[in-house]
């Protein structure tokens, strides 16, 4: 089954509860992961070395391959390899992340933000009225449920914040020249100066931005991504082929069927019918007991 632990506290100077989780199958390789002092989520496979848990995210197919796959499957024609892509940095924070739409205006930006999301958090920005500009909560000040259905009452549907208090904040999307497909910010990027004047120049009304407030959602998927090198799946195999078989010249083809080997053959993994029910369990999940191979959906 699956098991969520934490170290007491006892592992960091700061005393700082570090989460770790691992899944345990009948047969197969164990897969654990693990949180560090700086927010960061590791993965290791069979007690190996560990590895930001986004490579191994990366590995993963994307929805569209999955569709392509099956569409060859129902076809009976071989699969284009180049069309079987990984997870991209882009689907695994949607995956993990809510999107906030901004849009300019004559004030900042301005949002459709339930504001039960601040309740009981002190703002670090202004927020303003979208039509008149007007301050309806200072920076420093503590949203009460009171303070919400005041503004209930008024009957204000958007909100808005000044332009420089989008610094900090992280993109859910990446920002791509349309005509040459150039991509200028990648999804996860943190706002900063240079990317107001950006905006600015190239006159970007819209922005997607991650639901991150680092107290009820922290950063965790989206910090692991700055520290992860693998590009693309192929990379991300390969991160993952030197660490279980260190030394060997790697290969996409060895590299993908090894990984595939790992989690998703049943000749090589089985969790049981016990470890599934028990995982089904555990993670809340819809799955039939004969599946004891990991899924996609399992492991994310």
């Amino acid at each position: 089954g699956v098991f969520f632990d934490h170290d007491y506290g006892k592992t960091h100077t700061s005393g700082k509860y570090l989460y770790n989780a691992r899944i345990i199958p009948y047969r197969g390789s164990w897969l654990d992961f693990e949180h560090d002092a700086k927010n960061n989520i590791h993965a290791r496979i069979d007690r190996k070395r560990k590895f930001p848990v986004t490579t191994l995210l990366k590995c993963l197919l994307s929805a569209n391959s999955v569709k392509y796959l099956q569409s060859c499957e129902k076809k009976k024609i071989d699969p284009d390899p180049r069309k079987i892509q990984g997870m991209t940095a882009e689907e695994i924070l949607n995956r993990f992340y809510e999107t906030i739409s901004f849009k300019k205006n004559k004030h900042g930006w301005q949002f459709a933000q339930n504001l039960n999301f601040y309740k009981g958090k002190i703002l670090n920005y202004d927020l303003l009225d979208s039509s008149s500009g007007k301050v309806i909560f200072l920076k420093g000040s503590k949203i009460t449920q009171k303070s919400i259905n005041d503004l209930g009452k008024k009957k204000i549907n958007t909100l808005t914040i000044e332009e420089y208090s989008m610094i900090g904040k992280y993109l859910s999307s990446d920002i791509i020249d349309k005509s040459s497909g150039k991509i200028f910010y990648e999804a996860g990027f943190e706002i900063n100066e240079e990317f107001i004047d950006f905006i600015k120049s190239n006159k970007i009304t819209n922005l997607d931005i991650l639901k991150i407030d680092n107290i009820e959602i922290g950063s965790y998927i989206r910090s692991s991504l700055q520290l992860d090198k693998a590009r693309s799946r192929e990379e991300a195999l390969f991160e993952i082929f030197k660490i279980l078989r260190p030394g060997e010249p790697p290969t996409i083809e060895i590299a993908s069927q090894i990984f595939n080997n790992l989690f998703f053959s049943s000749d090589r993994y089985d969790l049981s019918d016990v470890g599934r029910v028990k995982m089904n369990s555990r993670l809340n999940l819809q799955c039939s007991d004969k599946i004891t191979i990991l899924r996609n959906d399992d492991i994310i």
